[in-house]
């Protein structure tokens, strides 16, 4: 009851400490969700978090589609954003909102940077945003559409020891939607210990990621599906299988790297672009694991008329149990200029 803007729809929580006597560790529930606020909500354009929170609620500020600017408590405060039990969807739908920093560091027009404190972003959080570019020099889990639909997200920064990107169990990976996404940090993967489906799905990722480090034993599907821009991946040898249309039409060209072990793939698991895109994939395998892969193998043309994964040659007389589907115009050839021993599938 006792919450208003200020003229320019500024709030500053810190104001109602000052005033009331309270110390602010947690907002409600929905505090200033729009659905239950939508007064306040109409005309919030900026919040100013204090110093002495340590949780927002689900839906805290879901929906204040004028709310374009976010002051968190400082980077040695103790904010850990999105509360344990409740953490869903905090800047749900704050279609307008572009930038957030803590307390005592600059704001960057369009950047959105945590404190050091904050290790997660939760369920939805900034979904529908027009956040530029995202930095969370802590954040080690990335949960279910946390970005969705962030039509404007052109990069992201994580901790370098990250261990988790999720997604829901329909797939809602938590960068789903995120169009403009060119660049991913960082690309050596170290830590991470789970994947969901669909991450990168759609995105315009340029990188190389590189997996090897990592001990998974499956790439879950669509991970990089349609990253029409994404320059490849390596995989770590360790990996047993590959999810169906994991690394589904990539950047023509892109480089693909197994180690000593050669996974299953499911359906479309490694599947170029059109043939009017002319360079397919280059699928790099060690073949110092593989002695039965002589020069005798040298160079082959699979599939060329389109035929049925059963009927290819190729794949299974070198070690592959299936390459995804009925791709055209595969072609297998040893190129000791691009690594010694190694397979090449362009």
């Amino acid at each position: 009851q006792f919450v208003s803007c200020e003229s320019g729809g500024a709030l500053d929580l810190s104001t109602i400490e000052a005033d009331t006597g309270l110390t602010i560790t947690e907002t409600a529930m929905s505090a200033f969700r729009a659905s239950t606020y939508p007064d306040l909500a109409a005309k919030l354009t900026s919040v100013s978090l204090p110093e002495s929170l340590v949780y927002l609620r689900e839906c805290a500020f879901a929906g204040c589609a004028a709310l374009t600017t976010v002051v968190f408590p400082s980077d040695d405060a103790g904010f850990l954003l999105g509360h344990p039990t409740y953490p869903k969807q905090l800047f749900s739908q704050c279609t307008a909102l572009t930038t957030g920093h803590p307390r005592g560091t600059p704001a960057v027009e369009g950047t959105m940077r945590l404190p050091a404190t904050v290790t997660a972003v939760e369920n939805y959080c900034f979904e529908g945003t027009i956040v530029r570019h995202f930095e969370g020099p802590s954040v080690v889990r990335v949960e279910q559409g946390a970005f969705k639909n962030a039509k404007s997200l052109e990069t992201v920064r994580l901790s370098a020891a990250f261990t988790r990107l999720w997604s829901g169990s329909d797939g809602e990976g938590c960068f789903r939607g995120c169009t403009a996404l060119v660049d991913f940090q960082p690309t050596v993967w170290t830590a991470v210990t789970e994947l969901g489906t669909g991450i990168f799905r759609d995105s315009a990722v340029t990188n190389f990621f590189d997996l090897s480090p990592l001990s998974l034993t499956a790439i879950p599907a669509r991970l990089f599906q349609e990253a029409r821009a994404c320059a490849g991946v390596s995989f770590p040898a360790t990996v047993e299988s590959v999810g169906a249309f994991a690394c589904y039409q990539l950047a023509p060209g892109a480089t693909i790297r197994f180690g000593a072990g050669v996974p299953t793939f499911a359906e479309r698991a490694l599947y170029p672009q059109s043939a009017a895109e002319g360079v397919r994939y280059k699928v790099f395998v060690d073949a110092a694991a593989h002695p039965e892969w002589t020069a005798d193998d040298s160079f082959l043309k699979i599939n060329a008329s389109d035929r049925e994964e059963s009927d290819w040659p190729g794949p299974r007389a070198l070690g592959f149990s299936s390459i995804g589907g009925g791709n055209k115009n595969w072609l297998v050839q040893w190129s000791a200029a691009l690594r010694p021993s190694a397979l090449a599938i362009e």
